[in-house]
């Protein structure tokens, strides 16, 4: 798949997007959803993959997703994702999902500097999403340290990762 990216002014824009056939507008991006009944079902199996952390790191991220977005449970994919980020997986998704969750106080105490913790460890292993947010926060310096000589190599990684 070709994927262009052009730049057009105001006018160009609404010419484009009036050519546009009227089938691709009436795409519906939920179509494909499952039911919750068997994202269940499918839980059930990364729990099991997951092995409490010690087994599949995707499997035990999942886990964490599922009860961040499903169950609306937070504390309890905020213990999943230190497993995944602290035990043998040293899973970097995690640590950024985990880091998000400090930042933001869900399901667990908020803490500027443990975010940026778990912000670097993911950085340090090249997840690039979290090399922004480390990049952002030294540059902000709002509750940790500021520091910008090492946001700007953080944000290099953003962009070479």
């Amino acid at each position: 798949m070709n994927v262009f990216l052009v730049v057009l002014d105001h006018h160009h824009f609404r010419a484009f997007v009036r050519a546009i056939p009227p089938s691709v507008c009436t795409m519906n991006p939920f179509e494909n959803l499952q039911p919750v009944e068997v994202m269940r079902e499918r839980q059930v199996q990364f729990q099991l993959d997951c092995q409490d952390g010690k087994g599949n790191a995707y499997a035990c991220h999942s886990v964490a997703e599922f009860h961040a977005v499903v169950d609306n449970d937070h504390a309890k994919a905020a213990e999943v994702l230190k497993k995944n980020c602290d035990g043998k997986n040293n899973y970097p998704a995690s640590c950024f999902k985990l880091g998000r969750l400090l930042l933001s106080g869900k399901g667990m105490e908020k803490s500027d500097q443990l975010a940026l913790k778990r912000f670097e460890k993911a950085c340090d292993s090249g997840y690039s999403q979290a090399c922004y947010h480390l990049g952002s926060m030294l540059v902000e310096g709002a509750e940790v340290k500021k520091d910008e000589e090492k946001a700007v190599r953080a944000k290099y990684d953003t962009i070479k990762g």
